[in-house]
């Protein structure tokens, strides 16, 4: 090549590289602005600061600037004139919370409770007290039923005006934690929703600072439920401390209902303001049996609940290896495998964490029992009430599953009995197991209903799936039943369970065995009453059994 072809190549390439590297720095620029950043600076500016933080800031690449600090929020509906208005008035509050019958707790616990329930709450709040001084029974009921303490659970129908009276009670005088202290700013942050300040329209956001309420002042909010809105759950909390207040207990949730429903108490039959178990009278479908199941963490990670005598709770358990045990809760009760294998050994000199889970050598637990009849439709609410770590919502019952996407495809939750389901997934695969994080809500309806898809009845374990949260303390018990608990013949020691009210007369009287005198088994002449030994499948009553030892008390 000649020296002026050289010299032309040479000048052509020169061109392509200068021609490169503006189109690159344009390129920079353009994602420095796009990503928040501002761009460098031009000839002619004035401006003396630095565009580029130092330190290990400006060590990291591409600098993100930031936002203008409000939320992109619009105004919301009023609620009408004529709307049905759901109205709830609610305290947030500071209490001792009592997490299971061994006495374990929380001293520096929070919850919402209505203003009708306050004075309960305190009272059992006191007699727990007095309970770890030996002076009383434990106000923790077996299996949560009707307790005052416990996460606030409120329900409002579609098509329904909410409306909630939160007064701030964290500076009261009678709460036994706060001592009359100052108290500490709370709100009432609806996720999922259009929940604005009463009358105005104005969003009740985070960044709002009239949606927080000081020590002893109220702020009512409201929520024009659309008569479209899905049915489902929605979680709340408090933006005064969110994490500090969260992780102690201030969170509940509000559950959307189907138009026309009525709430009841599964116990009583009368209408139910609030509670983790209820039952839904749907006038447009099939009434069911609802659960609120929360799984949360109790304090954060470094926390340390007490014993009965005060004292903190060692952060492995000694017989389990678990972390944390009484840490990972339910509902805000807790049945870690620690008390139950101490308890064990204390009493036996022996300990298996094979029976752990058992009601027949322990009794049933303190954490929830949901109690249903064969058959009965059921919807589980799941929420994560805690802000620390994930947790796996299981069930056990090998045909017990649900739709992973319920709005998908029917869900066969009221259809009962099923012997031959579809056995490949329509629109949706369904699932025993869901994962859930920090404030996520999943809604399950479960196909076939109470007992399964192998119409099976008895107790079924509900637990977190990861190992170590279970062991800590995060399980409960559904039980299903075939026979009528009402009190006079049941098979355990809880209050009587009604039946739901479009399937009422359907589940048969329980019997004692001496009711079955007379009666004939399959094949066989009917019992006597005369003492026998030698029974059918070649049981023998007269064989020497070893009981296991039970106490008459619990005690840490």
């Amino acid at each position: 090549m000649s020296d002026a072809g050289a010299e032309t190549a040479h000048a052509k390439s020169g061109r392509h590289f200068i021609w490169i590297s503006a189109v690159i720095s344009l390129a920079v620029i353009a994602v420095v602005v796009a990503c928040g950043g501002p761009p460098p600076e031009t000839p002619g500016s004035t401006s003396t600061e630095s565009t580029t933080p130092g330190g290990h800031q400006g060590s990291e690449g591409l600098v993100l600037g930031g936002g203008s600090g409000e939320e992109t929020v619009y105004p919301s509906v009023l609620c009408g004139p004529s709307a049905p208005v759901q109205e709830y008035r609610i305290a947030a509050i500071n209490l001792e919370i009592s997490l299971n019958r061994f006495l374990d707790c929380d001293p520096v616990g929070r919850m919402y409770v209505l203003e009708e329930d306050l004075a309960r709450a305190r009272q059992e709040e006191a007699q727990n007290r007095a309970a770890r001084l030996d002076r009383a029974e434990p106000a923790v009921s077996i299996g949560l039923q009707g307790d005052a303490i416990q996460p606030l659970t409120i329900r409002v129908n579609q098509g329904d005006c909410l409306r909630v009276a939160l007064r701030n009670a964290t500076g009261d005088i009678t709460s036994h934690t706060s001592g009359g202290g100052a108290g500490e700013p709370v709100s009432f942050h609806l996720h999922g929703s259009g929940l604005h300040l009463a009358g105005t329209g104005v969003p009740a956001v985070a960044s709002n600072p009239n949606a927080t309420i000081p020590p002893g002042a109220t702020v009512t909010y409201e929520w024009m439920v659309d008569a479209g809105e899905p049915e489902g759950t929605h979680y709340f909390h408090s933006h005064g401390d969110t994490r500090e207040q969260t992780s102690h207990g201030l969170f509940g949730a509000l559950i959307v209902e189907p138009t026309g429903s009525e709430f009841l108490n599964p116990r009583t039959g009368v209408e139910l303001a609030s509670g983790w178990d209820a039952v839904i009278r749907d006038p447009n479908g099939s009434d069911f049996r609802e659960f609120a199941i929360y799984y949360h963490e109790i304090g954060n990670e470094r926390f340390r609940n007490l014993n009965k005598l005060g004292q903190p709770v060692d952060f492995v358990d000694g017989f389990t290896d678990a972390y944390k045990p009484g840490g990972r809760a339910m509902n805000y009760r807790s049945e870690p495998f620690l008390n139950r294998m101490e308890l064990q050994f204390e009493t036996s000199g022996t300990f298996d964490p094979s029976q752990a889970y058992s009601s027949y050598t322990f009794g049933d637990p303190a954490t929830p029992i949901a109690r249903t009849y064969l058959g009965d439709p059921v919807k589980q609410r799941v929420i994560h009430g805690g802000s620390e770590v994930f947790h796996v919502h299981h069930v056990h019952g090998g045909a017990t599953r649900w739709r992973r996407q319920p709005g998908m495809q029917p869900t066969a939750f009221d259809s009962g009995f099923d012997k031959n389901p579809p056995l490949l997934p329509q629109g949706s695969a369904r699932t025993d197991s869901q994962s859930i994080g920090p404030a996520e809500s999943y809604d399950l309806e479960h196909e076939c209903g109470s007992g399964g898809c192998q119409e099976s009845v008895g107790d079924f374990l509900v637990h977190c799936h990861v190992a170590h949260h279970y062991i800590a303390g995060m399980w409960m018990i559904w039980r299903v039943q075939d026979t009528l608990q009402d009190g006079v013949v049941s098979q355990d020691s809880m209050p009587p369970l009604l039946e739901l009210p479009d399937r009422r007369l359907r589940v048969p009287k329980a019997v004692t065995s001496q009711d079955l005198v007379g009666k004939r088994w399959i094949g066989r002449a009917p019992a006597s009453r005369s003492t026998r030994t030698t029974w059918p499948n070649g049981w023998n009553a007269s064989f020497p059994r070893r009981e296991s030892p039970r106490p008459t008390t619990l005690r840490c």
